[in-house]
């Protein structure tokens, strides 16, 4: 009897030696655990404010346009998005850090509000963001001398050229050498870019070093255009600049003049038509604003008669 009670002690205190090392290790799993997702948690948080660190490496906010040179290499990371941007003007630097012809590399999460972000090699653009101070990571590659990040709601990388179809209401020539001149013009038709903060803007030229682009001296009031520039936004409202590229233009579009010979003939019909039933004319925004005669917003085989008959003087358009 004695042994029997010896025994059974024994077991006892063996069996709640294995449960307290059983309790001890669950214990020490869940700490591991906790620091895991702490880590995960810190991980996260760097990886969403640019690809680096939570800590606090940003100074002022810059803003600025250039044009899209490429693409930077996170080193494989998922879920930041980024573009190289070569500066051609800057709008907002407050310490005088950036100057004309870096190339700045833009970084953003891939959440809103910039899951949308979408620009190509060439394309202009206007950046608006933090100046990050801290080295960009070693393992990134491709990147530029500057890096700028995304960081609030406000913040953008988007197109700064602007196309639309609109009317010309007037000419404008302010005062003074070098001033701007060009054209008050009203919104009819916004075909790609940002979208302009008023349905009136003012399409400018000015004396300035090239490069610069095309103003049709031949508009006149009321008439149908198209314009393709710079966007912007100043203290005389929404404008849209013609200097910074050869391809910028504003120009009359004549309805029915189909070919650009300042005249209506069965040849411009033949265009219309063309168009009309998907040949291979031109099918650029003036072309199809010019073509749309009738005013239905497409080009169809009534377009086509109607230019018919204003060549042959049946009808004026």
């Amino acid at each position: 009897m004695i042994l029997r009670s010896w025994l059974i002690m024994q077991a006892r205190i063996i069996l709640s030696g294995r449960i307290a090392l059983i309790v001890e290790l669950i214990e020490m799993n869940c700490n591991i655990k906790r620091l895991v997702c702490g880590v995960c948690v810190v991980v996260m948080l760097g990886f969403f404010v640019g690809g680096a660190s939570a800590a606090a490496s940003y100074t002022e906010e810059v803003k600025f346009k250039g044009v899209v040179t490429g693409y930077p290499d996170f080193g494989g990371a998922v879920g930041t998005g980024g573009a190289n941007v070569q500066i051609d003007k800057i709008l907002f630097d407050p310490t005088g850090n950036l100057t004309i012809g870096d190339n700045v590399t833009v970084s953003w999460p891939i959440a809103p509000p910039f899951a949308d972000i979408n620009v190509t090699v060439g394309d202009r653009a206007e950046v608006y963001g933090y100046r990050n101070i801290k080295e960009m990571p070693g393992w990134w590659s491709g990147v530029g001398e500057h890096w700028v990040s995304l960081n609030t709601s406000d913040h953008y990388l988007r197109w700064s050229d602007i196309r639309l179809i609109g009317t010309a209401i007037e000419y404008f020539e302010d005062p003074g050498t070098g001033a701007r001149y060009g054209w008050n013009v009203s919104v009819d038709k916004l075909i790609s870019g940002p979208q302009p903060c008023s349905n009136r803007l003012n399409v400018t030229l000015q004396a300035v070093p090239p490069p610069w682009g095309n103003m049709d001296q031949n508009i006149t009031e009321g008439d149908a255009i198209e314009v393709y520039g710079d966007y912007c936004e100043d203290q005389n409202g929404c404008c849209v600049s013609l200097v910074g590229s050869e391809d910028y233009y504003i120009r009359s579009i004549h309805k029915g003049d189909l070919n650009r010979d300042n005249q209506i003939t069965p040849a411009d019909a033949a265009i219309a038509l063309e168009i009309a039933t998907g040949g291979s004319a031109s099918c650029d925004t003036a072309t199809l604003a010019a073509a749309d005669v009738s005013g239905d917003d497409k080009v169809t085989s009534l377009d086509a008669l109607m230019i018919l008959q204003a060549g042959t003087g049946t009808i004026t358009l």
